[in-house]
């Protein structure tokens, strides 16, 4: 795999350490992203044009070379708004594109601050030594190319001397920026790698989560947010119904109020998946808004998850297929309605979303992630707040081991473990797990009916199997609805530890029940608080969902 830190530091010509370009990656690549320089030419113009503004990142700020304090900046007002004694130097070039004149630091700063990336609208002019820091430096950059020039229209056209003139507001150093960006063009898409965040996976294309397209359409014009409910369910295997669905969450002909309320309907099915909702304020997002879509995104369905979004679509934005989809058929004005989002494509060229419409034909299409952020503003999305997968790195054979040796070893048929055969068989002919086998144990020293044992899987499942997580059910009993752990009902709703405990008393001369465990019980709530739904929706109630046609 290519190491972006390797292309960074050819891309600059290795002015500095390769350390120090590991420093500064995951700030640029964000500022490449943000910046939307998302083809190699619009990065090779960025780069060209940082790596002279700042000597390849060697330096963050401008240096006082002649020795006077930077009086070429002084009483510079009409055009920098340098207009107090001191003003030059104190707001001389920082960052890696050289942000000069107390007017500029004024500007970035109320965006930096609109932006939620400092934390007052005058950050800069009261500190401006953070701008010369490495984050603070890249939104600099961020800012000017997004907000002061039209930089990619540049770098679109190829045009070296208007992006130089764009930034110097003259020639100074074309020789140099010519040179930088004639070396980084020559690289071609190698430069894209530079828009993978270092701590991330390697990009992977197209991830699908596999599900039913027979049950995709709405059973009626108002139901899409039961309907995309359902969708995220199927992709976990679970079939429920529109119709309860649409019950749970109080859906009328006005369609469904918000988007936790389908929340509310998927956290008891799928307690494990933590969904959370989010809203999307701003129209159109910021960059930093849409970063943090594409991530819920991304953690969502590498785990396994679909994603609820409530979509606001004018005329004037319906979605627009690509990649090969037909345009979805919407029409009638607004639509105001729910969708699933069940896969993505991480080209960097063109990032993509993977929709399934209960609403609209073809039903399922692609469309690309910018359209998709515009789409969701003043509603909200709903995710499975999951950490990420980790790269696809294998499960450690301690893991696996513990596994089985509650469940016996896996089979290789289904991912799930097979049972042990010395602990007795139950009436499906399946060897038991230990759960089961202590239920039983329990049940003849109480001299109770054993409660029936359900049959054990006999197919995969759609998505990895998280061993962890089973042990941890298979311990202490699995998550129900209101985010706890209640033991296993063959136990008698016990944890195992509690349950063998439990035993030990029938076993002795006392024979009183034990406490559970308090600390157990403390941890389950903890546990409860987080998984337990969140309804606290800032947004007001959904206008009527357009009917589908």
């Amino acid at each position: 795999m290519t190491d972006p830190v390797s292309v960074l530091a050819d891309a600059m010509q290795w002015s500095v350490t390769y350390e120090r370009y590991a420093e500064l990656y995951p700030a640029l690549s964000q500022s490449l992203r943000e910046s939307e320089c998302t083809t190699y030419d619009r990065i090779a113009m960025y780069c060209a044009q940082t790596g002279h503004e700042s000597a390849g990142l060697y330096y963050m700020e401008e240096q006082d070379w002649n020795g006077d304090n930077y009086a070429y900046l002084e009483g510079r007002c009409d055009d920098l708004g340098n207009c107090s004694p001191g003003d030059g130097a104190k707001y001389h070039g920082r960052g890696p594109i050289q942000v000069t004149g107390k007017y500029n630091y004024t500007e970035c700063s109320q965006w930096a601050f609109d932006e939620g990336l400092a934390p007052s609208p005058t950050f800069f002019v009261d500190i401006p030594e953070e701008l010369a820091q490495d984050d603070n430096g890249f939104h600099g950059v961020t800012w000017y190319w997004t907000t002061q020039r039209p930089m990619n229209d540049a770098a679109d056209a190829h045009d070296i001397y208007l992006a130089t003139y764009y930034i110097n507001g003259g020639y100074n150093g074309i020789e140099d920026r010519e040179q930088r960006y004639n070396h980084c063009m020559s690289m071609g898409d190698l430069l894209l790698v530079l828009l993978q965040p270092k701590d991330e996976r390697p990009l992977v294309g197209e991830r699908v989560l596999s599900y039913n397209p027979d049950i995709i359409p709405q059973e009626t014009g108002y139901w899409c947010g039961p309907a995309s409910a359902q969708m995220c369910l199927d992709m976990r295997g679970i079939y429920e119904s529109e119709q309860t669905l649409a019950n749970e969450m109080g859906t009328d002909d006005g369609g469904t109020d918000y988007v936790a309320l389908i929340e509310q309907s998927l956290d008891p099915r799928l307690p494990e998946a933590n969904y959370s909702s989010h809203d999307a304020p701003h129209d159109p997002p910021s960059a930093p808004e849409k970063e943090a879509l594409w991530d819920a995104l991304k953690r969502s369905i590498d785990n396994g998850y679909g994603v609820v979004m409530n979509w606001v679509a004018p005329p004037a934005n319906y979605p627009i297929g690509i990649k090969g989809s037909p345009n979805p058929s919407y029409g009638g004005g607004t639509v105001f309605h729910y969708v699933s989002a069940a896969g993505y494509d991480d080209n960097p060229s063109q990032r993509a979303v993977w929709i399934v419409d209960s609403g609209f034909q073809p039903w399922h299409y692609w469309i690309s992630f910018d359209q998709c952020c515009t789409l969701i503003p003043p509603k909200a999305f709903c995710y499975a707040n999951l950490p990420h997968t980790g790269g696809g790195e294998p499960m450690s054979d301690e893991t696996v081991w513990v596994y089985e040796q509650l469940c016996g070893p896996i089979n290789p048929a289904t991912g799930y473990g097979s049972g042990w055969p010395q602990l007795g068989q139950n009436e499906h002919g399946q060897n038991l797990y230990y759960v089961d086998a202590l239920g039983r144990t329990l049940a003849m020293l109480e001299g109770e009916p054993f409660t029936d044992i359900q049959a054990q899987p006999t197919a995969a499942p759609r998505n990895p199997l998280d061993y962890s997580a089973l042990s941890l059910d298979l311990l202490a009993g699995p998550v129900t609805a209101d985010g706890e752990r209640h033991g296993w009902p063959q136990l008698g709703n016990r944890s195992v530890t509690d349950t063998q405990a439990h035993i030990n008393s029938l076993l002795s001369e006392d024979s009183g029940e034990p406490p559970l465990q308090k600390a157990h019980q403390e941890q389950s709530s903890l546990v409860g608080n987080r998984l337990s739904s969140r309804l606290r929706e800032r947004g007001q109630r959904q206008e009527p969902d357009s009917p589908a046609t």
